[in-house]
């Protein structure tokens, strides 16, 4: 469903939100020039106290476009995402379903407590390994395969290789969809999540609200997903969005297990991406739907 207002006002999003990150710490006579404008609307910009003209957002889109092939301004942007506290929402990691013992490699057992454990350095230095010849890839049982991709994709995700998480992400679905009849649904929503998060973390909003409402109609009690777009949709400050995602939050959320009702409560009010979010009130509205669930939940 596609619920955003048009590609002009994504583009204009994209493009501040990449213009902030890339240039916040930048020369403000050097952006003055650019922009021309003065050096007090370069900050007012900055600190989103003035929305730009179409002039000044073409100049924007120039400066941000001419610093892709930079890698000292891609390093600092994904140096800027890897300094933000500890991220409160959801990038699961799930049991394997319908696998038996013996097709589970005893390194990617290692692998997997790694990641439980949040050493995603040892994670990724074991799966980049194992995955990086198709002649070794191709000794793990089929059937693995894809669970081991989305392990490689979880731990490039949190090493703040976006880029490269969204592609293994992306390669994990496509082939368990290839080799399994049978691939469970929690596998399939949970991994098009996944990729929605690392879309959002390259400014790819639409592709990533793309992703979450795929894996809203693989699983539509997988309520992590919706948390995950609201999360996205206040990033970029759009009430619109925000309202839409809360709503099929509180629609899922009768359906959805208690674990993933408590996580989704645990990391609500602590989340810095969800500050514009609080201010809505219909992420309020079905926060309070979903705590009193969680009550109801407890008591029987």
């Amino acid at each position: 469903m596609r619920f955003f207002k048009s590609r002009a006002e994504l583009k204009k999003n994209e493009t501040l939100l990449m213009f902030k990150l890339l240039f916040r710490h930048a020369e403000r006579k050097m952006l003055a020039e650019n922009l021309k404008v003065s050096e007090k609307q370069v900050q007012r910009y900055l600190s989103d106290a003035s929305e730009p003209g179409p002039e000044v957002l073409k100049a924007m889109r120039e400066l941000v476009d001419a610093q892709k092939d930079d890698l000292a301004f891609v390093g600092l942007l994904d140096k800027i995402r890897a300094a933000a506290q500890e991220e409160q929402r959801k990038n699961p990691h799930i049991e394997i379903e319908g696998i038996e013992e013996r097709d589970i490699p005893d390194w990617y057992k290692d692998v997997r407590s790694l990641i439980a454990g949040r050493d995603y350095d040892q994670a990724y230095a074991i799966l980049e390994n194992r995955t990086k010849y198709e002649s070794d890839f191709n000794f793990i049982p089929k059937k693995t395969q894809p669970y081991v991709l989305g392990s490689f994709g979880i731990a490039l995700y949190y090493k703040a290789e976006y880029a490269r998480a969204a592609d293994v992400f992306e390669r994990a679905l496509n082939l368990t969809r290839e080799i399994r009849n049978d691939t469970p649904a929690l596998f399939l929503a949970t991994y098009t999540n996944n990729l929605g998060l690392a879309l959002m973390r390259q400014s790819q909003i639409e592709m990533a609200f793309m992703r979450f409402d795929e894996a809203a109609a693989i699983l539509p009690s997988f309520i992590i997903n919706y948390y995950n777009a609201i999360c996205a949709a206040s990033i970029f400050k759009n009430d619109e969005w925000v309202g839409h995602w809360a709503g099929r939050l509180a629609g899922g959320a009768p359906f959805a297990v208690k674990e993933d009702i408590k996580d989704v409560l645990d990391a609500y009010k602590t989340d810095n991406d969800l500050d514009f979010a609080r201010e809505c009130d219909t992420f309020v509205v079905a926060m309070n739907t979903l705590e009193a669930l969680y009550q109801e939940r407890l008591k029987g």
